[in-house]
């Protein structure tokens, strides 16, 4: 009878498990409405994702460097964005500030360098340009407003969600061809959140119950294996 009882509770807990707050994935798409040196089209509809902590208020832009290279030894954090109230700078300003934990952003920058690569005339020299010093990947919002900012070395993607009729995105990448810089881009708009996925909190109380169970568990196998022993 114990033992049900504590699967019943356990049953509970589980069906309570809120999703309030936690890591997200947000899915959104947008209208290409122009184009440059890219296998891109207008009225083309784009999307990606991103992934990210909806009660986090602390964002780091991280430096290359002085070997300027992204993920090595000697980068550091360059800079620290905090909307922690009452004392960070952006207090009451945004209620998440936080960096990405994943982004399809590179995907679509990604597409972009092979229209570039495959473009390219037999005599054609291209060259890499590190535009970019700092490694910036973050969001903040602020209500219904959305900012997600992506940048590394040549490449770069941010988007603006202001409200349903204002709205902007654009991704970049940037080279020199035959000695002359040069950039791959797009611009888009009618940026439509399509879908949100937020992972559950976990339940402290239910993990309590299963710990439960597992060592009564035992102790009831203990207590019988004495038994039949005795009975011998």
């Amino acid at each position: 009878m114990f033992y049900r009882i504590l699967l019943v509770l356990f049953l509970s807990c589980m069906s309570m498990q809120t999703v309030q707050a936690g890591i997200i994935t947000e899915e959104w798409s947008a209208e290409v409405y122009s184009t440059e040196n890219n296998s891109f089209a207008i009225g083309d509809i784009l999307t990606w994702q991103m992934t990210y902590d909806d009660e986090g208020t602390i964002a780091y832009v991280t430096s290359d460097g002085a070997d300027g290279v992204i993920g090595t030894v000697d980068d550091y954090i360059y800079d620290t964005y905090d909307a922690t109230c009452p004392t960070g700078v952006f207090c009451n300003r945004y209620s998440v500030y936080t960096n990405l934990i994943n982004s399809t952003f590179s995907s679509i920058v990604e597409q972009l360098k092979v229209d570039v690569a495959t473009s390219l005339q037999p005599t054609d020299v291209i060259e890499a340009v590190n535009r970019n010093s700092r490694y910036n990947n973050w969001t903040y919002t602020n209500g219904e407003q959305r900012y997600a900012d992506w940048e590394i070395d040549d490449a770069y993607m941010a988007m603006g969600y202001y409200h349903a009729t204002s709205s902007s995105a654009m991704a970049q990448y940037y080279y020199l061809l035959n000695g002359a810089q040069t950039v791959s881009n797009i611009a888009l708009k009618n940026l439509t959140l399509t879908n949100v996925t937020q992972v559950p909190e976990s339940n402290s109380f239910a993990i309590f119950v299963v710990a439960l169970l597992i060592l009564l568990s035992r102790q009831f196998k203990t207590r019988k294996e004495r038994t039949d022993e005795l009975l011998k």
